[in-house]
């Protein structure tokens, strides 16, 4: 209250956003909601993933090279997966010109089909990577219910 008073004195107005967080299952989502023009911003994440409402996001570090990876669903058959495009290779960085992938991978929602588990080869020569998925549709269940919208069970 106080603050409010002080912002008014002074000329200035309250913040326009509200932030909440929540925790579901080991994922992070954070709901930003603008007062002023109704927007809502949602970010749902873990250490090595992000939700979208229609893309499941990877990333692997930048020191994995995921051009040619290939993935596996649960006891599902191999497939390779292409990291996102690259548009413009003179704007990146060095770093970037060598391993353009960035270490991304995207996996639409769709494709999950309630998989509970992402196997993923980087290089044949290297362990497999394992990624619980199992978790997904209650978050986005909890995305939804949180005000993000389009974020839904496929």
């Amino acid at each position: 209250m106080l603050s409010i008073f002080l912002m008014a004195l002074l000329g200035g107005t309250p913040p326009q956003t509200r932030v909440h967080v929540e925790r579901v299952a080991g994922w992070r989502i954070e709901v930003e909601a603008d007062i002023f023009n109704g927007r809502t911003r949602c970010a749902v994440t873990t250490r090595d993933m992000s939700l979208s409402p229609s893309d499941l996001m990877i990333s692997l570090g930048n020191h994995v090279d995921t051009s040619t990876a290939v993935i596996r669903l649960d006891s599902g058959p191999p497939v390779t997966l292409h990291a996102p495009e690259v548009a413009d290779l003179s704007a990146k960085s060095d770093a970037a010109l060598f391993n353009p992938s960035g270490g991304k991978l995207v996996e639409p929602l769709a494709e999950l089909k309630g998989a509970k588990k992402i196997y993923i080869e980087t290089d044949p020569r290297r362990p497999l990577i394992l990624l619980n998925v199992a978790s997904v549709p209650a978050v986005l269940a909890a995305a939804s219910k949180a005000g993000c919208e389009g974020y839904v069970t496929p």
